[in-house]
């Protein structure tokens, strides 16, 4: 059968030279096309699912020899090696040359990689039939299928990062099973200590492009499904399972937070958005998109109450090439959870802090109009404040204003519906992940700290005491 695939694309990739009479020399463009065809026959027969493992192997290493030897043939400058470490100590290694003719430099983590890399530059072929070859055309599938830009920027990071260097992208389709990826993610788990959401991820990215596959008939069933994920040693979420989602502020420091925030805007070139966001997001706990899209219309300062009703998110327009260009932010139309937006009361800083900011008279119908409120100088005010309280800078970010107001209401109330509708949730279970924690530390204390001897009597008076 391996003997019938050669003879269907007419080359034999054991033997790299072609029978032609002595007289008839082969010139650089013939000796090319013969390579072309070469690793044509190869790809081809590697996708015929008929070797064993070691042949397998053998084969994919026959062809990776027949690309080097045509890129370098063509190839006029020296590939470079680039040693360099990282912030966190680790040294990296980035293989990188420039195309013939080029400016920009194509680079890969690996030499194999910029092999792969150039041989698809030089000749516009890609191994179509492994990871590699597909990835691009099922990405970019897979972001017309009612998906935002935010989640394909997510699913090309992860490619990158987990995929792109990994010998498995360049073995055939037909050789992707439930074996081999679960040696993939095995590999994974212990080189990155994986989390579970972490490993769901990774798998999701792998699952659209097998969906892509199957739809473009390159495989007939999607191996994801083969894997049993609960047994792989992901990092187990021994003494996380009690965490809160993100660090809130302590509840004692509130009122040094509102003091600094004050304080901040009697600071000469502050923009008072960022002090008054502090004060609103600690009090209301509203994530960074959702003050953004916060409208005037939204606020009912006779009833003071807010309605929050939509959000502000990343835009990205995605090329062909799967380079992403950031378009601002724009409005999603919608919140995460309820699907009616309901008025929440409005704490008398935050009032204050709403009445402030109109004094301004921006003239927008935003609250914190676009050019006025980044992300990026929000979270440094809120780091520095951290800094300025005595905290770890590096725990805090604009999401923790949120977790601090889920936190500071719970502690109030002890009621995890009613935190449930401050943050909008749709599942009580999801707001558990705010105060989890807190819930145990608390319940305990407080069960353990009473007399229940002492509260039965209370209840039922002298006549309790009496049988005892």
């Amino acid at each position: 059968m391996i003997d019938q695939c050669l003879t269907t694309n007419n080359a034999r990739p054991d033997s790299t030279a072609a029978v032609l009479p002595e007289r008839q020399k082969k010139g650089p463009a013939d000796i090319l096309a013969s390579l072309e065809k070469e690793i044509e026959a190869l790809t081809y027969i590697l996708n015929c699912d008929m070797l064993d493992e070691s042949r397998t192997t053998e084969y994919v290493k026959l062809r990776f020899d027949k690309k080097e030897q045509y890129v370098l043939s063509v190839q006029k400058t020296k590939i470079q090696e680039q040693k360099g470490k990282r912030k966190n100590g680790k040294e990296y290694v980035i293989y990188a040359v420039r195309p013939n003719g080029e400016s920009k430099y194509i680079k890969s983590a690996t030499y194999e990689g910029l092999i792969n890399k150039l041989y698809t530059h030089y000749t516009g072929r890609d191994d179509y039939e492994t990871l590699r070859g597909i990835f691009k055309d099922a990405t970019l599938w897979k972001s017309q299928r009612n998906i935002s830009a935010k989640t394909v920027v997510e699913y090309k990071r992860i490619w990158d990062k987990y995929y792109a260097n990994h010998a498995i992208v360049d073995l055939p389709l037909a050789k992707l099973n439930g074996f081999t990826l679960t040696d993939f993610y095995e590999d994974l788990c212990m080189q990155y200590k994986l989390t579970w959401k972490q490993l769901q991820n990774i798998r999701s990215t792998m699952s659209y492009m097998m969906d892509y596959c199957i739809k473009k008939r390159l495989i007939a069933h999607n191996p994801v499904t083969d894997v049993n994920y609960r047994d792989l040693p992901y990092a187990k979420s021994a003494g996380n399972s009690g965490k809160i989602k993100k660090t809130p502020f302590p509840a004692e420091m509130l009122p040094d937070i509102i003091e600094w925030c004050y304080k901040a805007l009697e600071q000469p070139r502050t923009n008072p958005l960022h002090p008054y966001g502090i004060i609103i997001g600690i009090e209301l706990g509203d994530r960074y998109g959702e003050l953004k899209g916060l409208r005037w219309s939204n606020i009912d300062f006779q009833e003071r109450t807010i309605t929050v009703d939509d959000q502000s998110v990343p835009s990205y327009t995605i090329n062909d090439d799967l380079t992403f260009k950031y378009e601002g932010h724009q409005l999603a139309g919608h919140i995460k959870g309820y699907e009616e937006a309901v008025p929440i009361p409005i704490p008398d800083e935050a009032y204050d802090a709403f009445l402030k900011i109109k004094e301004l008279g921006l003239d927008d119908e935003y609250v914190f109009p676009e050019n006025h409120f980044r992300h990026g100088t929000f979270n440094n005010y809120i780091k520095k404040m951290a800094k300025d309280l005595g905290l770890d800078p590096t725990k805090y970010s604009s999401h923790c204003l949120r977790a601090t107001a889920a936190t500071n209401l719970y502690l109030r109330t002890h009621d995890i519906f009613l935190v449930q509708r401050l943050l909008h949730h749709t599942t009580p279970e999801m707001t558990m992940k705010y105060v989890k924690d807190l819930s145990l530390a608390e319940k305990l204390r407080e069960s353990m700290g009473r007399s229940l001897i002492k509260e039965a009597a209370d209840q039922h008076g002298p006549k309790f005491e009496l049988v005892l």
